[in-house]
């Protein structure tokens, strides 16, 4: 009792100097999740795990995954400790550690589906694209309205090159979440990687009308515009030759 009352003390003190950073990659293909934010438990621990939490969505995943392991340490089976504790090693790099808890979630619970979509992150961050695919597949099919497990999914799909594959899978990801402006973007990228660019355009547009200073979307917006001059152009040319 008194080892976490020292923890959320500490909690407090972090989470009051710290500046808010939302979790999420800065790339041209861009992926993100949400945190599980349910508690099962009430009490002390339950405000330990929900500052956990808090500490882990402001981007100290150090101080994070301290409370974790304690919490972990008392309640081995708490599923979301587990699956956030990975979270959290999967910041810091700590990959081996990240995978060691998260397949102790799937131990737990094999039909987690937010514990594939972690597992998906982990092997995606080393690479292993077709194993990340694997896990991101399963993480869909135990939950197809994981808009960001979809997302996941077509841009190792693109990482990989099958292109043809990521576009249905992102489709479904902006039916489900409209409001997202680098699902569009990754979208738009597999249209312009299989030569449907004016729907690329659109893809990109929508990007932009989401979140107008997208760089990424702008710049590929740009490109693909590029591309539709110069295939206009040269079937100019053909023409007139033809003539």
């Amino acid at each position: 009792m008194k080892y976490y009352r020292i923890l959320f003390a500490m909690g407090v003190i972090l989470f009051l100097l710290l500046s808010g950073v939302s979790l999420g990659y800065q790339q041209d293909l861009q992926q993100e999740e949400q945190i599980e934010e349910t508690a099962p438990q009430m009490g002390e621990q339950t405000y330990s795990y929900s500052e956990a939490l808090r500490l882990l969505q402001d981007g100290d995943a150090e101080n994070a995954a301290s409370m974790l392991e304690a919490i972990i340490e008392n309640d081995p089976e708490h599923v979301s400790a587990q699956i956030n504790l990975a979270r959290a090693y999967l910041e810091i790099g700590s990959y081996e550690q990240a995978e060691g808890a998260v397949s102790r979630a799937i131990k737990l619970e094999p039909e987690n589906a937010d514990a594939y979509l972690v597992q998906g992150r982990i092997l995606h961050s080393t690479d292993r694209f077709e194993e990340a695919a694997n896990s991101y597949q399963q993480s869909v099919g135990l939950n197809q309205n994981n808009a960001f497990a979809l997302n996941n999914l077509g841009y190792v799909y693109i990482q990989m090159n099958e292109f043809e594959e990521a576009i249905p899978v992102l489709q479904q990801a902006v039916e489900l979440r409209d409001d997202v402006h680098f699902f569009y973007n990754n979208l738009g990228v597999a249209y312009m990687k299989t030569g449907h660019l004016e729907e690329a355009v659109e893809a990109f547009q929508s990007a932009l009308e989401i979140k107008p200073d997208y760089d990424r979307a702008e710049q590929n917006l740009q490109i693909v515009q590029e591309q539709l001059e110069q295939a206009a152009s040269e079937a100019d040319i053909g023409e007139r030759r033809e003539t």
